[in-house]
């Protein structure tokens, strides 16, 4: 199943009508195996296959990481000079 935020171009075809194939099975992408239920995460700069299994770990991880930026970009509204709070 296929679903997106904004429509992609490349993949117009099919993202409008989202459908499972009856043979569902795991496929191996650019080497990286991907099995029923991993979850796809694509933009227009890359993709990234997340195993169902982890993907609880995965959302914690990035949910951090989007704290971080949230703080970093805060800093940096209120005039915080960047070398005053990472060492370059």
């Amino acid at each position: 199943m296929f679903w997106s935020f904004k429509e992609l171009p490349i993949f117009r075809a099919w993202a409008a009508s989202p459908r499972r194939s009856a043979s569902a099975r795991a496929v191996s992408i650019a080497g990286v195996t991907v099995r029923p239920g991993d979850l796809v995460v694509a933009d227009e700069v890359g993709v990234c296959f997340v195993p169902f299994e982890r993907a609880a770990e995965v959302l914690a991880v990035a949910q951090h990481l989007a704290r971080r930026e949230e703080d970093r970009l805060a800093k940096l509204a209120s005039g915080l000079a960047l070398k005053d709070w990472i060492k370059l």
